[in-house]
């Protein structure tokens, strides 16, 4: 064996291998033939011997097995709040996390931002809460955290901020803002709506976040913003209602930095006079609609209250 190769390395056959034996059995794992590949894999296999049983394991855990199943924006957010609870809590076995480091880690975060601190200790509880399923824990610590409390946004369009922005956008803005405030669709199901969801009955989607499945009756404007979409399109052969120049859906980013861009003109144009987001519509198609929580396809009429209903209560005086 080659002396300046690292313990337990051997060279055979033209490859490097790494070489343990346990219980009495000789383990030959293959690292590649090249010492690039062997210090990779080798560092691969390190790596894992000291993440066993740590809460970085399941943080992976919970990655490769339990994210995939979620929608892509979900995905991409999750993400990074995983990456932040690694740094973190990856060194630490899940069953000497305390309760009190889960309240330092909210006050040191929440300095940066409250928001953010909370839905990253509420992942954290959910990978706790599989870690339950999974054996590894009894009792999940984050279960009495108390949160930072938040504001919820109130921010209603008004019908005429509505028709200004309308007025002054670009067809395609026109179109993906007439659908949201129809149907309170999300951005991400208004993009993904392909040709075959519009039929006779009316516009049929399954959601991307909840997996809800959803029919829209045909009014007059879903119907003039469908038809206007199909005229809109390039690439007449794409399978999707919107599309960009490749006959592919817009991308989430993609989106918002158009929407950004039509925002901001229309601030600097003095069409509206306060700025208001794509999200900001769904809420609006419930506060409009006479059944929010129908519209919006919750199971609880209480989220789509406190969350959804922004118009100020209309109240008849006793006298």
């Amino acid at each position: 064996m080659n002396p300046k190769l690292p313990k337990n390395i051997h060279f055979k056959h033209g490859a490097f291998y790494y070489v343990i034996k346990r219980a009495g059995k000789v383990k030959w794992t293959r690292l590649g033939k090249s010492e690039a590949e062997m210090y990779h894999q080798l560092a691969v296999i390190k790596e894992t011997v000291v993440n066993k049983n740590n809460t970085s394991e399941f943080l992976n855990r919970y990655k490769n097995e339990i994210l995939p199943t979620k929608a892509e924006s979900t995905q991409k957010y999750y993400l990074g709040q995983l990456s932040k609870l690694t740094k973190v809590f990856g060194h630490i076995p899940p069953t000497k996390i305390t309760t009190v480091m889960i309240y330092q880690y909210l006050d040191i975060r929440g300095k940066e931002t409250q928001v953010q601190a909370n839905r990253e200790v509420a992942l954290l509880s959910t990978v706790f809460n599989y870690c339950i399923r999974w054996g590894v824990l009894k009792f999940n610590p984050c279960k009495d955290v108390k949160k930072f409390t938040e504001k919820t946004r109130d921010r209603y369009i008004e019908d005429w901020e509505y028709k200004a922005m309308y007025d002054f956008s670009q067809p395609l803005i026109q179109i993906t803002m007439e659908i949201a405030v129809t149907t309170g669709m999300r951005q991400r199901d208004i993009l993904d709506l392909k040709l075959s969801d519009l039929q006779d009955d009316g516009v049929h989607i399954t959601t991307n976040k909840t997996a809800t499945k959803q029919i829209f009756r045909w009014s007059p404007a879903l119907k003039l913003a469908a038809s206007r979409a199909k005229k809109l399109r390039k690439v007449t052969s794409s399978i999707y209602l919107i599309c960009n120049s490749k006959g592919k859906p817009y991308t989430s980013s993609g989106f918002k930095s158009m929407w950004q861009k039509a925002m901001n003109k229309a601030l600097l144009n003095d069409v509206i006079q306060e700025r208001f987001t794509f999200r900001d519509l769904r809420p609006k198609a419930a506060s409009d609609h006479q059944d929010g929580t129908k519209l919006l396809a919750h199971t609880d009429v209480k989220t789509t209250k406190k969350y959804y209903l922004r118009k100020p209560a209309e109240v008849t005086p006793s006298r």
